[in-house]
């Protein structure tokens, strides 16, 4: 069972893939969003973070936990039928509900779903996508990064109002491709990252002799409320993972898709002028690190999802910074995998 999202080949594949129904085109809506008001606050509360697992007769379970920030104690929230693509869920404490990836109810597609851990009733929320990547809480509204029907295989950013039940779309710009989402848990600023599809298609037509992809121009945006503004821009890369940092932005990349070496880099985020530097990581931690590995960076330490090829299971880890050790704070069992964790 992997840990990787779904690559932008695996996606190509799937579209093509003859077991597919046919999907309705359907437009996007393109009307702005606002982002809930947010008081800023002096810390995290806690990770989600999803693990699935083989649960026998062809059943697979993805269940939701909660680890508090500060104790670092996790227990159980609950659990949802393994039905998607790939399974993504989060899980929102105040609301007491589990936000979930699950195959439609027309099986012509993902969705995005909602289960009430009161009540224990699952509803479908969405019927517009094919796939999704992210699932993003933001108070009033959710983020998601998604694969429309009908549409090309492209990850547009919507925005999922819990109060109207209705989707919003904001383009970031026209081709644009959602490689890498996140959000500030302090600030509630939502950060995303990604290229223009037809570069990815350039590079994806032109592999090299090792059938790889060359590195193409990446941009990282804020949502500032009504639309995207851009920050900054770097050629020649894929971009793997991101997220905040206590200085701005902390993101993995590689100079190809497929670069055995990976890097890290931060981007201070500075009212006059935003600068990237290199950023020192483990070099081992880095390459075990699965895409959107990356989840929480402070001061003292990096939180993060790594492939542990000893026990050959996935891990939470922190990383302290001063000391420069790595803690396992939560290792998967055996026959499962942490396919996503977010914090708040």
């Amino acid at each position: 069972m992997t840990t990787r999202k779904i690559k932008k080949t695996i996606v190509r594949c799937l579209l093509a893939c003859t077991c597919v129904l046919l999907l309705g085109s359907v437009a996007a809506l393109t009307t702005q969003a606002k982002t809930t008001k947010h008081k800023v606050k002096k810390a995290p509360q806690y990770f989600s973070i999803t693990n699935t697992y083989d649960a026998g007769n062809e059943t697979f379970i993805t269940n939701v936990y909660e680890m508090n920030f500060k104790t670092k104690k996790m227990k159980l929230v609950g659990s949802v039928p393994y039905t998607s693509q790939y399974p993504l869920a989060t899980y929102v404490k105040r609301e007491n509900k589990i936000y979930y990836s699950a195959c439609a109810k027309d099986g012509r597609g993902d969705e995005l779903f909602v289960k009430d851990l009161k009540t224990g009733v699952s509803k479908q929320l969405t019927h517009k996508f094919f796939a999704i990547n992210y699932i993003i809480d933001m108070g009033k509204q959710l983020f998601i990064g998604a694969v429309t029907r009908g549409d090309d295989d492209i990850i547009h950013p919507f925005f999922y109002s819990k109060k109207t039940k209705k989707l919003k779309d904001i383009q970031v710009t026209k081709d644009f491709f959602v490689s890498c989402a996140n959000r500030n848990p302090l600030t509630n600023e939502l950060y995303v990252a990604g290229y223009l599809n037809a570069d990815d298609r350039w590079s994806f037509e032109h592999q090299t002799k090792d059938a790889d992809m060359l590195g193409i121009k990446h941009f990282i945006y804020k949502f500032t409320g009504k639309k995207f503004k851009k920050l900054y821009t770097q050629g020649n890369c894929y971009y793997k993972s991101m997220t905040v940092s206590d200085k701005g932005l902390l993101f993995k990349w590689r100079r190809t898709y497929s670069a055995k070496k990976a890097h890290m880099s931060e981007l201070s985020l500075n009212k006059k002028k935003n600068l990237c530097n290199d950023f020192s990581f483990p070099q081992s931690e880095l390459n075990n690190m699965p895409h959107d590995g990356l989840i929480y960076a402070d001061k003292k330490n990096i939180y993060y999802i790594r492939y542990s090829e000893k026990s050959d299971r996935d891990q939470f880890c922190q990383y302290d910074r001063k000391k420069k050790k790595v803690k396992v704070l939560y290792t998967a069992p055996k026959l499962s995998a942490i396919n996503n964790a977010q914090i708040y």
